[in-house]
């Protein structure tokens, strides 16, 4: 995990800390290639911004740590001292297996990513504008995984997609109305054609909707 820190004077408007993550990310790429990984906004205590960037590290520790410091404190424009020695922070994330610390960094991500999450890292310091985004990709893809379904397989994934939601929104789910939840791309065989399809709960069961 690469964090990124700033100085004692720091931006306030998220635009311009987002500008300083590009011009960072584009100093890696043209460097070493394109960094593979998550990147995610934070805030400290005391309201300034904060990146942390789980990815692959491209040479050792203290030498990427080195170069690391010197184009962060380029990049934001920095001229404190202090910051171009602790600016940029290493710290190796293992708990074992590949798969282990993948878990650990998609658990990681979906916990402190997710809306609502009650940590004061994840709340708007006041007088902060513009956050955007609070997490993004670098050089990689986002998995999916088609799985033709039966009418009946669809209703069941339907229903406990459905149930999930709530859950996860720690709130009641909701009894009737609206098309809140799964769609499904259909194949030939079920029906006909490929489309995308949802399902609306109606006096009669689920319906398909196109």
């Amino acid at each position: 995990m690469v964090t990124l820190t700033y100085p004692e004077v720091f931006p306030t408007d998220g635009q311009v800390a987002k500008v300083h993550l590009k011009r960072f990310y584009e100093r890696w790429r043209t460097h070493y290639g394109t960094p593979m990984g998550m990147w995610k906004l934070e805030f400290q205590e005391r309201g300034a911004p904060h990146f942390h960037c789980f990815v692959g590290l491209p040479e050792s520790e203290d030498e990427l740590r080195a170069w690391l410091l010197r184009q962060w404190f380029e990049v934001v424009g920095s001229g404190d001292e202090r910051h171009l020695f602790h600016g940029v922070d290493i710290s190796r994330w293992r708990w074992g297996s590949l798969g282990e610390n993948r878990a650990r960094v998609g658990e990681y991500f979906a916990r402190h990513g997710a809306k609502g999450w009650q940590s004061y890292q994840n709340r708007v310091p006041l007088g902060y504008v513009s956050p955007g985004q609070f997490w993004g990709v670098w050089g990689i893809k986002p998995a999916v995984e088609v799985i033709p379904l039966a009418r009946r397989e669809y209703v069941q994934h339907r229903r406990l997609t459905w149930a999930l939601d709530g859950k996860n929104r720690q709130r009641k789910v909701r009894k009737g109305g609206g098309d809140n939840g799964a769609f499904t791309r259909s194949v030939d065989g079920h029906r006909t054609g490929s489309r995308w399809v949802g399902a609306l709960r109606s006096s009669d069961g689920f319906q398909e909707q196109a």
